[in-house]
């Protein structure tokens, strides 16, 4: 079952609660345990859906993604991992205009590559008529440098 944080703005300029979904999968185990440590949770525990635990902390946390570029007035354009695509296959995980300009993220973990698929959509999308800036990121730190080099 995957767990969901509901996250405040720590500096009070952009209203709203972000929800935050940390996925029930092998490599998430990491995440799924720092988070655990900042509750009295002790292992092994049942809840019910919906069922609140308590933090004993105040915890600061970044949050990159769909809600953080909501929050800023972008709509991004997202297709679903979890189902076979509805979109163009090789497309980019995530896709939004910012001032005018198309932006496309690719997410991969360390040490991937993009698809041919999906090199095939790089090179169709970046193509000078077409006008879009592709990025391949690999991690939170690549994403978030992106984003600040735009002014988001």
């Amino acid at each position: 079952m995957p767990l969901h944080i509901a996250l405040h703005d720590v500096t009070g300029d952009k209203p709203g609660i972000v929800v935050c979904e940390v996925p029930a999968k092998p490599h998430w185990c990491e995440i799924r345990t720092t988070v655990f440590s900042w509750t009295p949770t002790r292992f092994p525990f049942h809840t019910g859906s919906a069922e609140n635990l308590t933090f004993g902390q105040s915890p600061i946390i970044t949050v990159i993604g769909k809600a953080y570029l909501r929050q800023r007035g972008i709509e991004p354009i997202r297709s679903r991992m979890d189902l076979r695509t509805t979109i163009n296959v090789g497309a980019p995980d995530s896709m939004f205009a910012f001032h005018g300009h198309p932006i496309a993220i690719e997410v991969k973990m360390p040490g991937e590559k993009l698809s041919p698929d999906q090199e095939r959509m790089k090179a169709v999308m970046t193509n000078p008529w077409s006008g879009w800036r592709w990025f391949t990121v690999f991690g939170v730190d690549d994403l978030r440098a992106i984003l600040r080099s735009r002014g988001l």
